[in-house]
């Protein structure tokens, strides 16, 4: 099925044709096992029961059946298939670490705090609101804006403090204090406040994602705004949960229960990418598995049914203050940023760990950069193309008069460093001319700010130039 090829890979003539069918027709026995410790996070452990309804949501919503799999809750040391994997699947069983689950709901609910919360001013004013309020509030994301590193920092923070607070010295500052301190130099003295308000929101949107109806008792302005922020965080976290869960329950399913298939273009992708992977001309040669490249073309079918559920329900938002369709534009965003950093790193990493200066330079335009070490992923597509292919099918499925659908800001940082990484170790890449791939890259019509491509030439950018022009 692999052939060894030299090749410009913007042509298709190489490698594989097509894929072999991934549909099965009747859906095994299957439990989802999370795996936790008692001991462990307790205050993570509070997102559980919006870990639990975000499952639940998937089974119904895009599997379309409770009997797509079961959900069964257990002890760590009964899944030592994870070893250290935090999911893992086999036939009729998805194994998940429990605490990687309840970092991405927390910090699905700070993102959906830190973006709604920066306009809420702008909501209240009859002159501040505009039409183009998702596209502010998109633009605002890539404009120093905390995204998934600093949130995950700041829950490893919180943690950290919950299991040893009072064991600290006379005038030592507290994990959280460090973490915030080091936000304030790079985002700005209002950062502190934001930090507050964010974690705030993120309790109030755990509440509400268990007990909608809260809303009814506030004042309407109040009421709409937690009604946006409550779509936001679903629609992150459920997309980020649909294609991570969504690879695993193929190799549990043997296949994909979702029938329907992804629209041809992202299929073609799919190909395209394989093919650039199996050819050694622009990463170093590493042809993935069948198995995997099976995994991952059902978590997209299973990312592309989640987000088309979104979009059915973007009319059930208020239209008022002008709040109309875009919600999920955002959560698509947070979705692609969550999903940067996990393709990457080790998922059950504390971001407090073995991290190690972002490539190239350890400080940009008063930023922290901050990569964690990759984890080893032989037999699978590489992280920078499993990133695009994500970020080119949501882009496909938001309307095309809307920007920002894509990877840009820190999450085109990630993608950088992930493509640095997959072209070293091997001579059969490194004789390339990178202005030449340059070209290459711009022709693949990606979803992608200009400056990832043009970093390949010069390896400098300024992260001005990561952000959405649209």
């Amino acid at each position: 099925m692999f052939l060894n090829c030299s090749v410009s890979f913007s042509q298709t003539d190489c490698g594989i044709k097509e894929l072999p069918n991934v549909t099965i027709d009747e859906i095994p026995q299957t439990v989802l096992r999370i795996c936790g410790n008692d001991y462990e996070s307790i205050d993570l452990k509070k997102w559980k029961p919006n870990l639990i309804a975000s499952l639940e949501r998937l089974r119904k919503n895009c599997y379309g059946t409770e009997s797509a799999f079961s959900i069964k809750s257990i002890t760590k040391n009964n899944c030592p298939e994870l070893e250290n994997n935090s999911l893992y699947g086999k036939e009729g069983i998805v194994m998940c670490e429990e605490i990687v689950l309840e970092r991405i709901a927390y910090a699905s609910a700070m993102l959906s705090g830190f973006q709604i919360l920066s306009v809420v001013k702008r909501l209240n004013s009859p002159t501040g609101v505009t039409d183009n309020i998702w596209k502010d509030i998109i633009k605002n994301i890539d404009n120093k804006s905390i995204g998934t590193i600093e949130v995950l920092s700041l829950i490893d923070a919180v943690e950290a403090d919950a299991n040893i607070f009072g064991n600290y010295a006379p005038g030592e500052k507290t994990k959280l204090e460090k973490v915030k301190l080091h936000l304030i130099n790079a985002f700005g003295a209002n950062a502190s406040e934001q930090i507050d308000a964010a974690i705030t929101a993120a309790w109030g949107i755990q509440e509400l994602d268990l007990n909608p109806q809260l809303t009814n008792s506030m004042p309407l302005n109040e009421a709409l705004i937690f009604d946006v922020m409550l779509a936001i965080y679903r629609t992150t976290l459920d997309e980020t949960l649909s294609f991570v869960i969504g690879h695993e329950m193929a190799h549990a399913h043997k296949g994909s229960p979702i029938k329907t298939n992804l629209p041809q273009t992202n299929q073609n992708r799919l190909i395209q990418f394989i093919n650039i992977q199996i050819c050694k001309n622009f990463f170093c040669k590493n042809p993935p598995s069948i198995s995997e490249i099976n995994a991952d073309r059902c978590a997209l079918r299973t990312l592309y049914m989640t987000d088309n559920y979104f979009q059915r329900q973007e009319n059930l938002i208020s239209m008022e203050y002008r709040i109309k369709k875009g919600f999920i534009n955002i959560g698509r965003r947070n979705t692609i940023d969550l999903l940067s950093f996990f393709f990457a790193a080790k998922i059950s990493m504390n971001t407090q760990e073995s991290f190690t200066p972002y490539f190239p330079s350890p400080a940009l335009d008063g930023r922290p950069q901050y990569f964690p070490e990759l984890k080893k992923q032989k037999g699978y597509i590489y992280p920078a193309l499993r990133l695009l292919l994500v970020a080119d099918l949501l882009a496909q499925q938001s309307s095309p008069k809307e920007c920002c659908v894509g990877i840009y800001g820190t999450s085109a940082e990630r993608l950088m460093e992930m493509i640095v990484r997959a072209r070293s170790g091997c001579k059969e890449v490194s004789a390339t001319s990178m202005r030449n791939l340059t070209s290459e890259f711009y022709k693949l019509d990606l979803p992608v700010t200009p400056a990832v491509a043009e970093f390949f030439s010069s390896h400098t950018y300024t992260f001005e130039s990561l952000k959405c022009k649209d």
